[in-house]
Formats: structure tokens, C-alpha cells, sequence
């Protein structure tokens, strides 16, 4: 059986249902391994070591990891990478902050509410700064 890495940050809670998501979708074969990141690159290539996996997943949402050692040399996806800090070759999974913040937008429009504001859910995130400017 084929194992697939997805690393989270340390606030796993936050993403169960992408979790649930991807492991409804393996095909028979595989099995997810979820792991907390490393955080330095000796670790990451312990973790790599001991799982062997045939690729990696990685919700990058904090901008780490998209050069680390040893991910290049496995087929990884990035989930919410920042594209400016990414390698052209990167394979990336991003949000279209500008399109949640005009549905939000909008939705709150259709109410009688007429004073509302964005408050930016982690201020490092690529995808923040682009919701709240669209917002």
C-alpha cells in the first residue's frame, strides 16, 4: 500500500473536512497519513524516511515548506500556497479570495445590514490580504 503525507500545522482542528475530503477520493491503493509540520528540515527528512511516501500533500497556507529538502524530489501539492513565494513548478491548490469576498459581499448586501467589515483571519496568508483588498 502507497502512502500519501499530508502535513498541517499544529491547529489540525481547522481542517478536518479537507482531510475527510481527500481520503474519500483515494483510490484503492493509498492510504493518508496525516503528520504535524516539522519544523526544521532534519525532521522533515526523518519523516520522509521513515513513511517513504509516493508523494506529499501540504496545506501551506503559512508559506513554509515549498522549498524544503526533500519534498522536491517527491510529487507534493501545495494547498493554499502563496504564489509569489512558489517555485514555477510548484503543483498548487489555491482559494479564489476574490470570489469569497464578493459572494460574502454580496450576501450581506441582501440583508438590511448596511455597516459591516473584514477581519483577516491569519494576517501572514497570501489569500488574507487578497480577501480583504476584494472585500
Amino acid at each position: 500500500m502507497s502512502t500519501i503525507l499530508i502535513f498541517l500545522p499544529v491547529s489540525t482542528r481547522l481542517y478536518p473536512e479537507t482531510v475527510d475530503g481527500i481520503r474519500q477520493r483515494l483510490q484503492s491503493g493509498f492510504r493518508l497519513q496525516v503528520v504535524e509540520y516539522p519544523r526544521d528540515s532534519g525532521k522533515m527528512e526523518n519523516l520522509l524516511g521513515f513513511w517513504k511516501p509516493s508523494g506529499c500533500i501540504v496545506v501551506a497556507a503559512e508559506g513554509l515548506y515549498c522549498n524544503a529538502p526533500g519534498l522536491q524530489r517527491i510529487p507534493t501539492v501545495y494547498l493554499d500556497q502563496n504564489p509569489d513565494t512558489a517555485t514555477p513548478d510548484a503543483a498548487m491548490v489555491c482559494n479564489d479570495s476574490e470570489a469569497y469576498a464578493r459572494l460574502a459581499a454580496r450576501e450581506f448586501l441582501k440583508t438590511d445590514v448596511r455597516n459591516f467589515t473584514y477581519i483577516p483571519y491569519e494576517t501572514s496568508a497570501s489569500w488574507c490580504h487578497a480577501r480583504g483588498k476584494a472585500f
